[in-house]
């Protein structure tokens, strides 16, 4: 796909993207939700972890056990192991709902299209985002400081957790995210537009992805 018919298929995209965020069916909200739910899941049971991990240090140095004590601490397992269990399921879940976002998908992975779903709001607030902002979503406290402080503006968001760009010596980095983040607005808007994967995206993803790692080895 060259530039020029890459040029004709956003505007295409956009046009689309303007008749079709009224009407966009709500399974995006679904995916967020369950996003958030999965996020406060991490962030407590780690902290549930910790707080196990003291009681059963504290348990073990009691010369003299108690049954009572002993319950609960069994309980407590049971109940990190509930975390896991639920974290397990909603993974599965986000996974089977993104199959509804097949470009999204297959350019980004699930688990971070669905962070950025999470990130912009909703499918319709991604897909009318400007490749620019969607390179940064996700950093804006950094860029909150450059604005207000003049501090170097960030180069990447949350696209940076995506292998092509993670992988990338630093300097490399930001040039594959802007690449990204053009893809990404591509791929938010077909999927808004309910069209089938388009392989040439992953395809530009990819040789974008060579050419810069090609770079980095010279």
């Amino acid at each position: 796909m060259s530039e020029a018919d890459l040029k004709k298929l956003r505007k295409k995209l956009i046009d689309e993207t303007k008749e079709k965020i009224s009407e966009s069916i709500k399974e995006d909200f679904l995916v967020i939700r369950a996003f958030s739910i999965k996020e406060f899941v991490e962030r407590n049971k780690n902290t549930f972890d910790e707080v196990k991990k003291g009681f059963e240090e504290a348990l073990g140095l009691m010369k003299n056990k108690d049954k009572v004590s002993e319950k609960i601490l069994e309980e407590v397992k049971k109940g990190s192991n509930s975390f896991l269990l639920l974290e397990k399921n909603l993974d599965k879940y986000i996974k089977e709902k993104m199959k509804s976002y097949p470009n999204l998908s297959a350019l980004l992975g699930e688990k971070l299209a669905a962070r950025f779903l999470y990130t912009a709001g909703s499918l319709g607030k991604l897909a009318s985002l400007p490749s620019s902002t969607i390179q940064v979503l996700g950093a804006e406290r950094l860029l909150f400081l450059h604005l207000k402080k003049r501090t170097k503006p960030p180069k990447h968001g949350i696209i940076f957790y995506h292998p092509m760009v993670s992988s990338l010596p630093k300097k490399q980095r930001g040039k594959m995210a802007r690449s990204l983040a053009s893809l990404t607005a591509l791929a938010s808007r077909l999927d808004l537009a309910g069209k089938q994967l388009n392989k040439k995206l992953i395809e530009k993803a990819e040789k974008r992805y060579r050419q810069l790692k090609n770079q980095a080895k010279r």
